[in-house]
This record gives structure tokens, sequence and C-alpha cells, in this order.
């Protein structure tokens, strides 16, 4: 009896992976249908740099190109001459951003993020922040743990994840709560390169913060690495960030990179203060 009862078990988890990797496959495929899609949009013929303003004509830029980890589509991305930003493809940051949002969703239902946590913590602390102050880590993924073990160290963080499906809590806040008072200082976590406005979305970030505030942004992507990803839209230089800070009022504090687990798990972030 206890042997059938094992084996009807067995068989019940069995038809449950086989459902799973069902439903894993159509996300997947239907994920394929909608990037192909998108990557099959006209490019427009002429455009600004988003950290420069430099006007690129598309006929005339330099290009690189990957081939996409979830799919094997080729991604072509182009080069500003002036502060040697590499952004692209350009029809995902020309999309609407609900349409970002759901292929996003859809990646998450057939793979899952490695744990950034250590990264997350790192980042966090070079806001030399003070156990007085109120401090955000925007785009958090699922990783509330790690917030939570900074809260048990009397740190008062809360995290916010624009695409992940986190549930929100006593550290999780929603978007309507992102400025319900400004924040000492904020941090993201190999986010920056997915944005679809960089200019944008560093004027939203100082927005977050009090005057004389500190925001950290860690990314792999401060060069061409990571480049498989059609999520990863820029690739920082150097001379592209000291533009975006100029642009957006901004200061860099400090600058660094160092490596993690591997040599192909590059650290690398900048500290920016607000100088208004």
């Amino acid at each position: 009896m206890l042997l059938r009862k094992v084996i009807n078990r067995l068989s019940k988890l069995m038809k449950s992976e086989r459902s799973r990797r069902k439903i894993q496959q159509s996300k997947k495929k239907i994920f394929e249908l909608k990037l192909r899609a998108l990557l099959d949009r006209p490019e427009p013929t002429e455009f600004f740099c988003p950290c420069c303003t430099a006007t690129l004509a598309v006929k005339e830029i330099k290009r690189v190109s990957a081939v996409c980890y979830f799919t094997g589509f080729e991604l072509n991305r182009v080069v500003c001459p002036e502060c040697g930003l590499i952004f692209g493809p350009l029809p995902l940051i020309e999309c609407l951003p609900n349409e970002l949002t759901e292929l996003y969703e859809l990646l998450y239902q057939f793979y899952q993020e490695g744990d950034t946590r250590a990264s997350q913590e790192k980042t966090f602390y070079l806001l030399n922040p003070s156990h007085n102050g109120r401090y955000l880590n925007y785009a958090c993924g699922d990783w509330s743990s790690g917030i939570n073990r900074l809260r048990d160290l009397k740190w008062r963080i809360w995290g916010f994840e624009p695409f992940m499906n986190a549930t929100p809590n006593d550290s999780i806040i929603r978007r309507r709560e992102l400025l319900d008072s400004p924040y000492d200082g904020m941090m993201t976590n190999n986010y920056i390169e997915h944005v679809q406005n960089p200019l944008e979305f560093f004027m939203m970030c100082k927005a977050l913060i009090g005057p004389r505030g500190v925001m950290a942004h860690a990314s792999t992507c401060y060069g061409y690495r990571i480049e498989h990803s059609p999520f990863h839209l820029y690739f920082y230089s150097e001379e592209s960030i000291k533009r975006i800070a100029h642009r957006a009022d901004l200061e860099i504090q400090w600058s660094g990179s160092t490596d993690l687990e591997n040599i192909d798990s590059v650290y690398g972030c900048y500290v920016f203060q607000r100088t208004d």
C-alpha cells in the first residue's frame, strides 16, 4: 500500500513537471514571435544619441552585432562616434514601454535570473549610507530577502521592481509610493542598460533623492559586455557617462570596477551626487 502511494505521488509530480515544461515552451515560442516582430520593424533614418545628443544618420554609423542568447536572432546595435555609447537594437528602444514590459513578463515565464544579492549589497554600501537615512533599491528584482537582510541590520531601505512580479510588502513598495518622500540615496544593479531613455531615467532618479542626495548605478554593461541579451539596450563608455551626468546636473563622486565570482561577471559602478 505504501509503495502504491509513493508511485502515485511520483506519477503526479512527473505529470506536473511535464505540464510546467509545456507551459514554458509555449511562453518561449510566444516570446520569440513577439521579439521577432519588434526586431523586424524599420529603423529611423536619423536620430540623436541619448547621451551626447549627436545627430546620427543610420546609414553612416558604425554597427556591432551579437546573437541573442534566448532565440539565436541577430541583434544589431550602433556606435555613437562622439561619446562611444553603443546602443540598440533600435526597434526595442523605440517600441512602446508596454510592449517591452510584455516581453519581460514572457521571459520570466521560462527564464530564471541569477541571484544578484551580493552585488546589490556591495552597491548599497557605495552610497556611504547613514542609519538615519532613507534608501531605495530601484529594480530590485525578486530578491526582497537581500533587502530584508539590510533591514535586519537596521538600514532603512525599500525596494521597487518595475518588471518582475515582486509582491509588495513591508520592504517592497508600489509605483505610487515612489514619490512619497525623497530618499537620501538610491541604487540600481544591472538596470541602467535596460532603460529606453537614459537621460529621462537619470532625471527621474534625481527626482527621487533629496538635495545633495546620492545615487549608485552598478552594471556589467560599462563597456560592450553581456551583449547577447536583447534587453541590454545601452553599453556605456566613460565619456557617455560624463555627458549624461552633465546634462542631468549630477557630479560623479566615484567610479570603479572589480571582478566578483569570475572574469565574465565584471562589476562596475558609478556613484553620483546632485549638484543643485
